[in-house]
């Protein structure tokens, strides 16, 4: 049965798309995993949350820059570097008045917002601070999108299309590198579908639907998964919009995929206390069960 990739993310609306980096072949990929690399894949994969992390993987600012591209913010602007401070000082703000937590200077105002994902990848006296600024920044900036959403006189067509064109540009990007995408297809869930998935689903909420636009991948073969996924990961998913409890894998054991190789044995250690926290947080709850799935049906969602 061919290896399949759905979309699993509820990641940021963006008007066009944005290079997150250079496309590099599967096998250069994994040659040159990074733990930041193997904590996000890990968080496609269990359909985790990052408000549970605590501490981000990035070496540097390429790093960082690369991170917020994802997230649809230009380093280079002047405009969206002043909106993350923005972020950081409402973030500040809300620690201080609703927990009555106040952070120390250099989390608050001492270092630009773009060194606090350093900060919070750097075991130091700031890095618990860093963390949490980082989370609330997280959160706000997730409402304030909803929000503008639902204000913006843009239809779900609309929004529907640019999130398409994204899509194909990046995958028509890793084809031409060489990336083995065997077929690529998409959607959109019609009315009787979304009616009919209500009926027969528990949730009866549309809130919660979250294949309306869907995106199907088929690879060569098991090999190529986690090329991909790392692929998918720099250029197009954003690990902290990944849904907590959404994702489905039959197909892929991360810590197998990643034996052979001393670097990520390393890598997968160093990551260890976060996925210790996550257990005992019972974050990575058992994926949701499809009663309509065919038992020889498997599939990453």
């Amino acid at each position: 049965m061919a290896d399949r990739l759905n979309s699993g993310s509820s990641g940021p609306t963006p008007s066009s798309p944005r290079r997150a980096s250079t496309a590099l072949t599967g096998m250069e990929l994994l040659e040159e995993l990074t733990a930041e690399d193997i904590a996000a894949v890990r968080n496609l994969l269990r359909g985790g949350s990052v408000i549970d992390w605590h501490r981000l993987e990035f070496r540097n600012h390429e790093d960082v820059d690369r991170f917020l591209r994802l997230n649809e913010f230009d380093p280079t602007v002047a405009e969206e570097t002043e909106q993350l401070e923005e972020l950081r000082d409402n973030a500040v703000e809300y620690l201080a008045t609703t927990f009555d937590i106040n952070v120390s200077e250099t989390v608050a105002s001492g270092v630009p917002t773009r060194d606090l994902f350093l900060v919070a990848s750097r075991e130091g006296p700031h890095q618990r601070d860093a963390c949490i600024i980082l989370k609330v920044m997280h959160i706000i900036q997730h409402l304030a999108g909803r929000e503008l959403l639902s204000h913006l006189p843009v239809s779900s067509d609309e929004v529907y299309r640019a999130v398409e064109l994204k899509v194909m540009t990046v995958i028509e990007e890793l084809r031409a590198s060489g990336y083995p995408v065997i077929e690529f297809a998409w959607s959109r869930k019609s009315q009787d579908s979304l009616i009919t998935k209500l009926l027969v689903k528990r949730t009866n909420l549309a809130a919660n639907i979250y294949d309306k636009l869907r995106f199907r991948m088929i690879v060569r073969d098991s090999q190529d998964l986690l090329p991909m996924l790392v692929a998918l990961h720099r250029r197009l998913l954003p690990f902290n919009y990944i849904v907590p409890g959404e994702s489905v894998n039959h197909l892929i054991s991360l810590d197998e995929t990643t034996a052979p190789s001393t670097s990520v044995e390393m890598l997968r250690a160093a990551r260890a206390p976060g996925e210790t926290l996550e257990r005992n947080l019972k974050v990575n709850a058992a994926a949701p069960i499809n009663e309509f799935y065919a038992p020889e049906y498997r599939i990453l969602s």
